[in-house]
């Protein structure tokens, strides 16, 4: 049990961080509250549970520790990309231009999401070494990632009423602009040395 404890730790820290799924995830319950973030909620949670199960077949292979730092660095030039996008939008409700009828996007969005390839490769070889059963460390990511998308769609929820001033709501974007930029260029430095 002690150690299912530093598992859920391990994928809890970096999955309650800024990054870019938790703004998209603010941004959607922004512009409708947290019922219209709950697909996007979702579509992460299935997203995420998918790569882990994935990346703990794929680390068996030699080449993929030599490509995750590649799809790191292009997912680090995406974020940076919707950050600068976001910084030259105008403040309207809608920050990202991400609409309630795609959220299926963001399930393949965990693949170039570099947060989320950093997490799985942690968490699979945690969890390899517990001995664990491959289905609770799926189970347990899928679960946290829904519960921190939650609480950062509460937040967006909060700062609806400032984002509805339209100079109130460009200083907000400008500022999450700022947060996903600092994040990308972040993670950018670190997947550049393990290239």
């Amino acid at each position: 049990m002690q150690t299912l404890a530093a598992l859920a730790a391990i994928i809890a820290l970096p999955i309650v961080m800024p990054g870019p799924n938790n703004f998209i995830v603010m941004a959607e319950s922004i512009a409708g509250g947290i019922r219209r973030a709950v697909p996007s909620i979702l579509a992460i949670a299935v997203g995420s549970a998918l790569l882990l199960a994935a990346a703990k077949g794929l680390l068996a292979f030699h080449f993929m520790q030599r490509i995750v730092p590649l799809i790191g660095v292009a997912g680090c030039l995406l974020v940076a990309a919707m950050a600068g996008r976001l910084w030259m939008k105008p403040a309207e409700p809608d920050m990202l231009g991400i609409h309630s009828k795609r959220p299926i996007a963001l399930v393949p969005f965990q693949w170039v999401n570099p947060n989320s390839w950093v997490l799985a490769v942690v968490v699979a070889t945690a969890a390899s070494s517990a001995g664990y059963p491959d289905w609770v460390p799926i189970a347990l990511l899928a679960a946290l990632s829904a519960a921190a998308s939650l609480l950062w769609a509460m937040v967006g929820q909060s700062l609806a009423p400032l984002a509805a001033n339209p100079k109130h709501g460009r200083w907000l974007n400008r500022a999450v602009a700022v947060a996903m930029f600092v994040a990308a260029l972040q993670m950018f430095i670190s997947q550049i040395g393990e290239i």
